[in-house]
């Protein structure tokens, strides 16, 4: 058939630092297919910690070059006076 599939979408929300939530989510063994973060890569001393949180609530590749999940960012190239930005975090 070519009529679209009906997909269960359950969104969670969360609030903390990127390794406080890291910590919550790696108890819990919760994973998701995408993660979604608006303003999140302002501070390039918190790249590890978001780096870190991402591979632990994103599913690992079953095959080479096909991600299992994915991560849409969104922010300013540059964020004067925090050092970060959507370019240094992309070449991170």
């Amino acid at each position: 058939s070519n009529s679209p599939r009906a997909v269960a979408v359950q969104p969670r929300f969360i609030g903390g630092t990127w390794k406080d939530c890291r910590n919550r989510f790696f108890a819990e063994g919760t994973q998701y297919d995408t993660v979604i973060c608006s303003e999140g890569c302002y501070k390039e001393e918190l790249y590890a910690e978001l780096v870190d949180l991402l591979l632990t609530v994103l599913p690992a590749p079953r095959l080479p070059d096909v991600p299992a999940g994915v991560a849409l960012f969104s922010g300013k190239r540059y964020y004067f006076g925090c050092g970060g930005g959507a370019t240094s975090f992309a070449l991170y």
